[in-house]
């Protein structure tokens, strides 16, 4: 058979040779890449292809995997403490004097002394104070028996019962319809005033009593008073226990007309 060999050029050992084929007459191809273990086959692409599924399987559920958490809050790990923060140390301080203050209250049964007023002379003793009309700070003030002593306002002594013009006829009688609270008292005076002419004036004070305001009784005592020639009269009632009283002038003149201008007490509120 004739034909032409190709032939290549060996450049490690400098000679020439034929170039190679197989059976088939295929050439054949050694690569000059170096060959060896670190060339691509097809068993390591396999086993490529592998590993990228069960990384595409990972990856694909990843949502399960991650707990979603609120982006605005900040976890801290650690930190300085702020000026004046709680710290363990003042907490057990803190116990401590919580500690001493519930010793104290326990044993105050102990401390606190009971008992009738005389047998009480080592015991703790308490004053009270009031305030006066200045703003300063006043010792209530007892008598020698220990009783609270009061002082009453003056307008607290007087009660007016009528002020203006009422005229009563001859012979007639008028009682007035605002009430005397004698608040406890048993004693009390009378102020009347009028404008009638001195030798005209005759009339007699009658006092109606009542425990509730409403009815009232007529004493019988002998209790009632009369007024001669006086315009402005003074008169005393003693022994009154119920506390109102309702008061009734009557006229005992046969000719004159009587002018009453004020009915005033004195001598009420318990005194």
């Amino acid at each position: 058979m004739s034909g032409t060999l190709e032939l290549g050029y060996d450049y490690t050992n400098n000679i020439t040779r034929a170039v190679r084929v197989d059976a088939t007459g295929k050439l054949e191809v050694v690569s000059s890449g170096g060959g060896g273990g670190g060339d691509a086959t097809a068993a390591n692409q396999i086993l490529q292809l592998a590993q990228e599924t069960i990384i595409a399987g990972d990856t694909t559920s990843l949502d399960t995997k991650i707990i979603a958490c609120d982006t605005g809050a900040v976890v801290v790990s650690s930190s300085a403490l702020p000026t004046g923060a709680s710290t363990s140390a003042l907490q057990t301080t803190g116990n401590v004097l919580l500690t001493t203050i519930g010793n104290d209250t326990t044993s105050l049964d102990s401390k606190i002394t009971n008992g009738a007023d005389a047998s009480l002379v080592s015991a703790q003793q308490v004053l009270l104070y009031g305030r006066d009309s200045s703003g300063g700070l006043d010792a209530l003030s007892v008598d020698n028996a220990g009783h609270l002593e009061v002082v009453i306002k003056e307008q607290d002594r007087v009660a007016t019962i009528f002020s203006g013009t009422q005229v009563i006829g001859s012979s007639a009688s008028h009682t007035f319809a605002t009430t005397l609270d004698k608040n406890g008292s048993s004693i009390f005076n009378l102020l009347i005033t009028s404008t009638t002419a001195v030798v005209d004036i005759d009339y007699t004070i009658e006092v109606d009593t009542s425990d509730d305001n409403t009815t009232f009784y007529t004493d019988t005592s002998g209790l009632a008073l009369s007024v001669f020639g006086i315009q402005n009269a003074q008169q005393a009632f003693n022994g009154l226990t119920s506390r109102y009283a309702r008061i009734t002038i009557r006229n005992n003149s046969p000719t004159a007309s009587l002018t009453i201008t004020s009915v005033k007490s004195t001598r009420i509120n318990g005194i």
